[in-house]
């Protein structure tokens, strides 16, 4: 063993002994690490059953939320070119942007959540603090494709709520 005053360490592993001039790589060597491992495997199989047992304990406590997605294709209006349905310009993808604003528009889902109801059970909650917990609205970048999330405890009341966006959007 050498002298701890003799040897100089860095951080890849190698070892460099001032007294005999020695530079020298330390390996790895698989059999020592699984020898290691097999020596703390008690410690590993406890923690692996502890944060196994506090994943599912958080999965049983929190609510379950399903997500009802509802996925258009926008077309446009019929009467044009039919030559233009195969080069869509950046300006008429970016004139979808309408449609986003409408299926997120704030008359559209307050009607939304009064036909569901779901004022009986906060009524004390915004309808901005619904809308950030319940409603996603996206156009996809350089598509001609608006999805309409919509996120509720119960899945038939999320999936119909964004059939009524999505029909109402377009």
């Amino acid at each position: 063993s050498f002298e701890t005053a003799n040897i100089i360490a860095d951080r890849s592993g190698c070892v460099f002994n001032i007294a005999t001039g020695d530079y020298t790589a330390e390996s790895f060597h698989a059999y020592e690490f699984l020898d290691h491992l097999k020596r703390r495997w008690r410690f590993i199989a406890i923690v692996s059953v502890a944060a196994a047992a506090l994943a599912l304990i958080v999965s049983l406590l929190l609510p379950k939320q399903y997500t009802a997605t509802a996925t258009l294709a926008i077309e446009p209006p019929a009467g044009n070119d039919p030559r233009m349905a195969l080069t869509v310009s950046p300006i008429y993808l970016e004139s979808l942007r309408g449609y986003e604003s409408i299926a997120s528009s704030d008359t559209l889902f307050e009607r939304a959540i009064d036909r569901f109801h779901l004022r009986d059970e906060k009524p004390s909650r915004t309808r901005e603090s619904w809308k950030r917990q319940i409603l996603k609205v996206e156009k996809l970048k350089d598509t001609k494709i608006l999805t309409i999330a919509v996120t509720l405890p119960d899945p038939k009341q999320a999936q119909a709520m964004a059939k009524i966006l999505s029909d109402e959007t377009v």
